[in-house]
């Protein structure tokens, strides 16, 4: 009985853990575009999944949903870094990078 759940939490554990493998967290310092979405600054968490990110807000939980192209690139990228355009009148989000990956998302 006692090595059963000993079982049970270790694949809860391990569960939480494959979970927390997809979610990314950035920051956005003033409003931005991703795609044809408007962001409003502040930190996020991103989840990405079948051509979809979806951003939430860490302090509102207010969500967006955008549509992404995904790319895996040579090199491992050491940290999620977010490339941002800001020659318009509001920033676009170019392209994000994802640390410990080697993928990078483009917003449609």
């Amino acid at each position: 009985m006692k090595s059963r759940i000993l079982f049970v939490a270790a694949l809860l554990s391990l569960s939480t853990l494959a979970l927390a493998w997809d979610t990314y967290e950035i920051s956005l310092s003033h409003t931005s575009k991703a795609g044809s979405v408007e962001i409003k600054a502040g930190r996020y968490t991103m989840k990405v999944d079948k051509g979809v990110a979806v951003l939430t807000n860490i302090s509102s939980g207010e969500e967006y949903m955008i549509g992404v192209k995904m790319q895996n690139t040579a090199t491992r990228f050491s940290a999620t870094h977010v490339d941002i355009d800001s020659t318009g009148a509001v920033d676009a989000v170019k392209d994000i990078q994802l640390g410990g990956t080697t993928t990078q998302i483009e917003f449609d």
